[in-house]
């Protein structure tokens, strides 16, 4: 099968654009390179390319589109300080850039998947987050990514088209950006192996669910394999403080301890997942063990792409 893969340059998307090819797939992958992974995937003479480019030119999108069989839409303006800092680009490249991508499918008759984000709830306040809990966005990037995913599914009712849609919680694993938009996990390792404090936002009792890559790859390609529409949720279920993370790899990784500085704009006080369905429904379950290969692999990348 050939897919189009946006965003495919990206964390997740280079780690899915991969595990596709090894399966005996063939992937396009378009992407700004804006938000590329420490080492992007490299060509395969026929059966992975990347072409440089914004979901938001319509031309290339056709194009592309029209030589695959299915597009899995992760391109997206990421980071939730980012677009906290940049609202109207956040809003034009996941808003404006989805709906293009949606245009193109609709017009092509090409099914889709529209990778969404725990960042579509708001705060933990009883049980976990699953499908059907509410959504409520506490900040623009969440905004962005809830009303493209609304966008989706309303195509997919209007039209009757094919289109998928996943929900991951916090992502992390080896890859991540280094630059200072990457994720927590990769910038406390990183800061660690350089002798600088790891760094927490507020007093660190927040709370997050942390799920590794591989694990969130294996779950998107069972949800492609059976066309299960969703949203699904790929969470890890497992709620961890980011206190508690930040002083196991400062006493694993570094000498300078944690820094504690002023909390972020938008903060969640709690966030963890419930992924009951996609265990059910897909067979999936999520195995890479928190404290234990799942950080020993970011730090592992990290070395090599650091030279340290």
């Amino acid at each position: 099968m050939r897919f189009l893969v946006t965003g495919g340059a990206g964390f997740i998307g280079s780690h899915l654009s991969r595990e596709l090819v090894r399966r005996g797939h063939s992937v396009v992958i378009l992407d700004n390179m804006l938000h590329a992974c420490a080492a992007p995937p490299l060509t395969v003479p026929g059966r992975l390319e990347t072409r440089i480019g914004d979901i938001r030119n319509e031309e290339l999108m056709v194009m592309l589109a029209a030589d695959s069989e299915m597009v899995l839409h992760l391109a997206a303006h990421i980071n939730v300080d980012l677009v906290n800092i940049q609202p109207r680009f956040g809003v034009d490249v996941n808003v404006n850039g989805t709906l293009n991508v949606l245009e193109v499918c609709r017009r092509l008759d090409k099914s889709m998947l529209y990778m969404s984000s725990s960042e579509v709830y708001g705060a933990v306040t009883g049980k976990p987050h699953d499908e059907h809990s509410p959504t409520n966005p506490p900040h623009p990037y969440g905004a962005t990514k809830l009303a493209a995913e609304k966008l989706a599914t309303a195509y997919r009712s209007c039209y009757g088209m094919k289109i998928l849609t996943s929900r991951s919680f916090n992502t992390y694993g080896p890859g991540q950006s280094l630059d200072s938009y990457g994720g927590f996990i990769s910038k406390s390792i990183i800061r660690a192996l350089t002798g600088e404090p790891v760094v927490v936002f507020g007093d660190g009792k927040q709370t997050r669910d942390y799920i590794h890559v591989h694990d969130l790859v294996e779950g998107l390609i069972a949800q492609i394999d059976r066309m299960l529409p969703g949203p699904v949720v790929f969470a890890s279920g497992a709620e961890r403080t980011v206190e508690t993370i930040a002083e196991y790899i400062a006493e694993k990784w570094g000498q300078a301890g944690v820094s504690y500085i002023g909390p972020r704009r938008g903060e969640l006080a709690r966030l963890v997942g419930d992924s009951s369905y996609a265990k059910e429904a897909l067979k999936w379950e999520p195995k890479t063990e928190f404290y234990g290969e799942g950080l020993e692999s970011v730090w592992r990348q990290i070395k090599v792409d650091m030279r340290l």
